[in-house]
């Protein structure tokens, strides 16, 4: 069990009583295959062409030219649907209830894991060749919409600094009132 799972079995079972790990089968493995999941769920919210997101953590005393942003973001716990942890990340990074939020049932996609969402959601940190054969992280997108100004207050930053981008190039055509 060890070599197939990376930990032993009470280990395993430890995990699993966490509720955010889940056994499935693999898809197109024959024999079926057991292996150990864990979902991550992104809410991407579109706002009149804008999309929500929050500072990446660990970055929030950098300079402003030094701040990324990432989809809020969270694990699943196995008994939800992508849609209710979607709810949930809405509440807990944007402060927006359930009856804000609209949700597309049908937009739903699964994306790459990125190495700072491995870091910080799966259980240990695996190089590609030590993972276990029998472990997953799968990280999904659910899009939803919203008119209130939470997501307008969520992208401030960002279409700040696109407008002092582009009148920093305007002033530096030739010929331009605000030029040198």
């Amino acid at each position: 069990i060890q070599k197939d799972f990376g930990f032993p079995l009470n280990h395993i079972v430890s995990e699993l009583n966490e509720g955010y790990s889940f056994l499935t089968l693999a898809k197109g493995s024959v024999p079926s295959k057991l292996i150990i999941c864990r979902d991550i769920v992104s809410l991407l919210l579109d706002n009149a062409g804008e999309a929500a997101v929050i500072p990446t953590a660990g970055h929030e005393d950098a300079d402003d030219d030094e701040v990324e942003a990432a989809l809020p973001c969270q694990l699943r716990l196995a008994d939800e649907s992508c849609a209710a942890t979607a709810r949930h990340v809405a509440k807990k990074s944007l402060g927006m209830s359930a009856s804000e939020l609209l949700l597309s049932e049908t937009e739903l996609e699964q994306v790459d894991v990125t190495d700072l969402q491995r870091q910080k959601y799966d259980v240990q940190i695996w190089s590609d060749e030590d993972r276990p054969p029998n472990r997953r992280i799968r990280h999904f997108i659910v899009h939803g919409q919203h008119s209130n100004e939470v997501v307008a207050k969520a992208t401030t930053m960002r279409i700040a600094k696109e407008r002092t981008a582009t009148a920093a190039k305007a002033a530096e055509l030739p010929g331009s009132v605000h030029g040198r």
